[in-house]
């Protein structure tokens, strides 16, 4: 057949169990008991599957190639950023409201701290020096110190990614790992109309979807490898021209499981300027209750492959 789904396996029927209860939702809903009810209340809503391949429409190696070689040296000029987001998480007609704080310096540091809207204190702080991460929840004086960042990542946001993915995807574009081993597919065939391009790598959960007529990515999809279907789908847009990339100021994240939207439109943003490390390592307070995560570090989203 020439029409398929390219789905990865899971490591493990727990990490997509963990995944569906969000870190964040997990904090609002502390906080605001009946957005508790409302968020995790099931409801009937359509499942977007992930996009199906037809391998006749694969993009002639030449030009994917050369495509690839752009996109890749696009990306290593991204080196650091501290961005600020205001974030909306709704369902329905009922919503609640925060901020992101986000600082990354490449190759494998990342702060990432939850505020609320207004107000100067913090919701939750994780750290990752490239070593050590530790997430504090200042709320409930507990905190999880674990050499493998990204089932802390996974905790915080929700679902399966690297910390080198995540890095990307803010920026609306694969990481430079991912684009290494893609593969790309028109999503029609090409008879003299322009289609966007499917990039697909099939050791990771996500698939992209690229604009070939605007230059940049749209969309992507991060896999539930046991249904076949989009757990998350991820929308960009109103982009931002920087002095190498561009930024998408407005990031949608929906949740299909939890029928939960996540709006993140940036307010403010700094690439490529100095960061000091010491950002990047934080002392747990000694009125907290620490437990220790796992020391035996993952591949994020690189868990499996296909045959």
């Amino acid at each position: 057949m020439s029409t398929s789904r390219i789905t990865p396996f899971a490591s493990s029927k727990q990490a997509i169990k963990d995944s569906s209860y969000s870190f964040v939702v997990r904090v609002i809903a502390s906080s605001f008991a009946p957005l508790f009810v409302l968020f995790f209340t099931s409801c009937a809503l359509r499942i977007e599957p992930l996009p199906k391949v037809n391998f006749k429409n694969k993009l002639a190696a030449k030009q994917s190639s050369a495509l690839l070689s752009i996109l890749s040296d696009e990306a290593a000029t991204f080196k650091s950023g501290r961005l600020l987001y205001k974030v909306s998480a709704h369902r329905g007609k009922r919503h609640e409201g925060f901020r992101y704080a986000l600082a990354l310096l490449q190759p494998n540091n990342l702060r990432l701290d939850l505020l609320p809207t207004i107000g100067a204190y913090t919701l939750s702080i994780l750290t990752y020096d490239g070593c050590r991460a530790v997430l504090l929840n200042p709320r409930e004086h507990t905190a999880e110190v674990s050499s493998d960042i990204n089932s802390l990542l996974l905790k915080t946001l929700g679902f399966n990614i690297s910390i080198e993915d995540l890095f990307y995807l803010i920026a609306g574009r694969p990481s430079p790992d991912f684009l290494k081993k893609s593969e790309l597919f028109w999503t029609r065939p090409q008879n003299g109309s322009t289609a966007d391009l499917l990039f697909i790598n099939r050791q990771k959960y996500i698939y992209w979807l690229y604009d070939s007529t605007k230059a940049h990515f749209k969309k992507a999809y991060i896999a539930n490898p046991y249904s076949g279907t989009a757990s998350i789908v991820i929308m960009f847009s109103s982009f931002e021209q920087g002095i190498s990339l561009t930024f998408p100021r407005k990031i949608v994240l929906r949740d299909q499981r939890a029928a939960l939207t996540v709006e993140l439109t940036l307010k403010k943003k700094t690439i490529n300027k100095p960061i000091a490390k010491n950002l990047f390592k934080i002392d747990v307070p000694d009125n907290f209750k620490v437990s220790l995560g796992s020391f035996t570090p993952l591949k994020g989203i690189e868990r499996g492959e296909v045959d």
